[in-house]
């Protein structure tokens, strides 16, 4: 059951990615004001009220971003990150594996190369591992 869940939550994100792509890159034919990208990086994670090290895991993943304007642009991504925890005495090791996805980061461009970010967060399990 849970594998089908996965498969589910795989094959919306990926459609949700494909749709996206191309609603903005039929207004980047026009404009330019397009951007289709990897992002890559890392992760520090820890459990809460746990006995445990903290776990380093990689990020990565494809982002998308529309400049409305010179102060003003909508971003989407898709990242794929390792999180979990390092056991530590009684406490086994912990491998959680996200899909995570920003629909809709608004960003707003105060001065040139700087940005503020807006956006809601959706965080899907992958994968769990318990590691004795």
């Amino acid at each position: 059951m849970k594998t089908i869940m996965i498969k589910v939550a795989l094959k919306t994100i990926f459609i949700t990615a494909l749709l996206l792509v191309g609603t903005f890159a039929s207004n980047a034919q026009s404009n330019g004001n397009f951007k289709l990208g990897i992002k890559a990086g890392g992760n520090l994670t820890n459990l809460k009220n746990a006995n445990a090290k903290a776990k380093i895991g990689l990020a990565g993943g494809v982002f998308t971003e529309y400049r409305i304007s010179e102060k003003f642009s909508v971003r989407s991504e898709a990242l794929f990150s390792m999180q979990g925890a390092k056991g530590k005495g009684s406490f086994e090791t912990v491998k959680l594996n996200y899909i995570n996805v920003l629909p809709g980061l608004a960003k707003f461009y105060p001065v040139k190369s700087f940005s503020i970010e807006l956006e809601p967060y959706g965080g899907f399990l992958a994968t769990y591992n318990k590691l004795f």
